[in-house]
């Protein structure tokens, strides 16, 4: 027999003892958790506004988008959504501010464009990232492709611009 468990044997204030700490660490345990758990399932009160972020889709389903938007380009160079036509395009509209749902969906685009092999992005098809907020520029685009996860740039065929 090797001698700590000889010890337990032998002295029972080693096993009382032993048998408190684990106790102690349980209870210790128990504690964090619940602490943990008291705020799941809570929704944080909001200040803002549900209303503003409310779109009467009805109102635009099937209506023609405007070939004449200009835009802006991370480049500088303007275009007009028109000449943007010729090949099937996906519009993405974003905030280039906006940290929570528009980097994560250009991001989640990205992410599952990269799958398609049998259409190829920029040949085949075009995706444009247009955001619509008059306060962003070229400086807020460039960190919105960097948050998007355009770590070698934009790839061809995907332009991220914003409306002139």
């Amino acid at each position: 027999m090797n001698r700590p468990a000889l010890d337990l044997i032998v002295n029972p204030c080693l096993r009382v003892r032993r048998a408190g700490l684990m106790l102690y660490a349980l209870l210790a345990f128990i504690g964090l958790c619940d602490t943990a758990l008291a705020g799941y399932g809570k929704t944080p009160n909001s200040t803002v506004d549900s209303a503003v972020m409310r779109i009467d889709e009805k109102s635009f389903l099937g209506a023609a988008v405007a070939k004449d938007y200009v835009l802006q380009d991370s480049t500088g160079r303007e275009l007009v959504l028109g000449n943007l036509l010729d090949k099937p395009l996906i519009l993405v509209l974003s905030y280039y501010s906006c940290d929570g749902a528009c980097p994560a969906i250009n991001e989640s685009l990205r992410s599952a464009l990269e799958g398609v092999t049998n259409w190829r992005l920029g040949k085949d098809y075009r995706v444009l990232t247009v955001s619509f907020d008059p306060h962003d520029n070229r400086e807020s685009m460039d960190m919105f492709v960097q948050m998007t996860g355009f770590r070698k740039g934009v790839p061809d065929g995907w332009t991220v611009a914003v409306l002139k």
